[in-house]
């Protein structure tokens, strides 16, 4: 998906599914992305769950491919004027269990990647309302990466936030990289800017727990 604006808006009891892709022998001269969702090189990129919905990119999977440059499960880009993505109103946004899996990858591998890189508006992830955000059972398994490997990233060279208020969640839970060969990091918040992560409320929560790397040969 690409456009000036990529806004992808669940709301009043509705959902949007982007779920069980999977990607399997693919062999690339380029880079592999299982879903790819970029916003235009002026525009902004906005997930969005409100009044009750859900916003699901789940169990995305790219499996025994080879890539000589990137490869994603989940891809995510608003390249200059920075992201959002937000549930608010007993809403859900899913991005869980996507993986990549026994792949040769000559460049970089994020299992989910959340990007505004080009130093425009900054990238924020808000719940609120008791809404969740879920990020949470990404993996990378059996990989050797040429540059290095990601589980799930957050990046912004602008500022990156993430904020829950009124009783709702942000989580980043287990989220793995096990037997790969290359530079690993499991959950990576990034920011040339500044980094802010606050909780307003009874019962707000930000999580990142159970986080695991497992035999990593550099």
């Amino acid at each position: 998906m690409v456009g000036d604006f990529a806004e992808l808006i669940s709301s009043e009891l509705s959902a949007i599914w982007i779920s069980n892709n999977c990607g399997t022998n693919v062999t690339s001269g380029y880079s592999i992305r299982g879903v790819s969702i970029q916003s235009g090189t002026e525009g902004s990129l906005s997930i969005i769950a409100i009044e009750s919905s859900k916003f699901s990119a789940s169990n995305n999977t790219v499996l025994n491919s080879d890539a000589s440059r990137n490869t994603y499960a989940f891809y995510c880009n608003a390249p200059s004027k920075g992201g959002i993505v937000s549930a608010e109103s007993s809403s859900v946004v899913e991005i869980v269990g996507n993986s990549i899996s026994s792949t040769e990858i000559g460049a970089a591998a994020s299992a989910v990647y959340l990007s505004a890189p080009a130093g425009g508006l900054p990238f924020s992830v808000t719940a609120a309302h008791h809404s969740t955000i879920k990020m949470s059972d990404n993996l990378l398994s059996n990989l050797r990466v040429n540059d290095y490997g990601i589980t799930m990233l957050w990046l912004s060279d602008e500022s990156l936030s993430g904020a829950t208020t009124n009783g709702s969640a942000i989580l980043l839970d287990r989220n793995n990289a096990l037997n790969i060969s290359g530079n690993v990091k499991g959950t990576y918040l990034y920011s040339t800017g500044n980094i802010s992560l606050s909780t307003i409320g009874t019962g707000s929560v930000i999580s990142l727990s159970e986080n695991a790397l497992c035999r990593i040969i550099f």
